[in-house]
């Protein structure tokens, strides 16, 4: 299965995971735990073929540019990895169930799943002003690359981010509500028509996070 710019192991920065082949580490905000592949067959001996399995999903939702579904197999994937290999009083943490996610995805498709990931998304601000563009918007991925791998950390993406995303919709939206009210047989201008778009553009992005 073919990414692109895809390479069978890759780095996630910040808080995230780093794969390194044959061990992994999974460094979150203030860990830095380091799980060999020993651990985790241990784990999950008699599992990995259905997560490799599973994963297989995974990669083919984000080929086809299903990121959403992606990452909502690949949260039911988290939740059943979690469950599976706690019991008693034994808990496995969520590093460890990262790392093992990640090595799946790696066995399955033969790229790192932050690599796929990058190949099918764009940054916030990009994004943002491809859905900010009237009526075309509403029919682009609203899923971020900066919400995608907040996701695989089980978080939500940074304000910051929503705010590069926000920006760069209002932005195309202007630039679109003005070029629209330069046109002579429009009955208002192109500072009118800027503001226009901009809201647009902003009503549109909201709208997409919300349904």
């Amino acid at each position: 299965m073919s990414y692109g710019l895809c390479v069978p192991t890759g780095t996630y920065f910040g808080d995230g995971y780093t794969s390194l082949g044959s061990g992994s580490s999974y460094s979150g905000s203030g860990y830095n735990k380091v799980v060999t592949s020993a651990n985790i067959n241990s784990m999950s001996r008699n599992t990995g073929a259905g997560y490799n399995f599973a994963m297989t999903k995974v990669g083919k939702n984000i080929k086809n540019g299903e990121i959403e579904k992606a990452l909502s197999k690949y949260q039911e994937l988290f939740d059943e990895i979690k469950a599976s290999n706690s019991y008693g009083n034994k808990t496995i943490d969520n590093y460890q169930v990262q790392t093992i996610m990640s090595n799946a995805f790696i066995n399955a498709t033969g790229c790192d799943i932050t690599d796929a990931i990058d190949s099918k998304t764009a940054k916030p601000i990009v994004s943002g002003m491809l859905q900010g563009i009237p009526i075309i918007g509403l029919f682009v991925e609203d899923t971020t690359r900066a919400e995608a791998y907040a996701a695989l950390d089980n978080e939500n993406a940074s304000f910051k981010d929503k705010a590069k995303e926000y920006g760069g919709a209002i932005a195309s939206g202007a630039a679109v509500g003005a070029a629209i009210g330069a046109c002579s047989f429009i009955p208002f201008g192109p500072v009118v028509g800027g503001v226009i778009g901009a809201g647009v553009g902003a009503l549109q992005t909201f709208l997409k996070d919300i349904f």
